[in-house]
């Protein structure tokens, strides 16, 4: 793992992320509600991962949330919390997007995940309203997992009660507390 930040203009403080691979598709990771850049690794996502990031299949960058301060922030007025949301989108798009692409010489698709209102974010990069998928500078794929609060990207069995599904052509098995997405890297 390594510990980065970067200052972003667009929020006007440093924003931190980690790091957790070496090579591999990038993999950006949005905390949940009030999560941090630390709670992917805390809930033992990264360890789930382990063999693909060592590997070098994936690599993972989990962000920093301003969430607190918009969408969470009830004390604030609907506009404010909007201004706040779409600032944070902007530092995606154009501050930690290309500084992830600087950190890693990975100038490809990446891809989304995150839980709860990290899911919210993951699918934002992907929609036509996004810069990102115009240029080709944000996600490829996108994972998303409402329902728990762990989303695993491995090719591992869950060892949960499972239940098989589809979404947008990705075939997921959803446990309890485990999504696992088969398709290859």
């Amino acid at each position: 793992m390594k510990n980065l930040s970067h200052w972003s203009g667009h929020l006007n403080r440093e924003m931190y992320l980690n790091r957790y691979g070496h090579a591999g598709i990038p993999v950006v990771v949005f905390a949940s509600s009030g999560g941090s850049h630390n709670e992917y690794y805390d809930f033992g996502m990264i360890d789930a991962c382990a063999s693909f990031i060592e590997e070098g299949r994936v690599q993972f960058f989990t962000l920093s949330s301003v969430d607190s301060e918009s969408w969470l922030a009830t004390w604030k007025n609907g506009h404010d919390q909007a201004e706040m949301h779409r600032a944070y989108e902007r530092y995606v798009i154009e501050e930690a997007i290309p500084f992830i692409k600087h950190k890693t010489g990975w100038f490809d698709g990446m891809m989304t995940t995150g839980c709860s209102m990290g899911a919210y974010h993951a699918p934002q990069f992907l929609s036509p309203a996004s810069r990102c998928l115009y240029q080709g500078d944000c996600s490829q794929r996108c994972l998303r997992c409402t329902i728990s609060l762990l989303a695993i990207i491995t090719m591992t069995t869950p060892f949960i009660k499972t239940h098989q599904l589809t979404i947008s052509g990705t075939r997921m098995i959803v446990g309890l507390l485990i999504a696992t997405v088969r398709q290859k890297l």
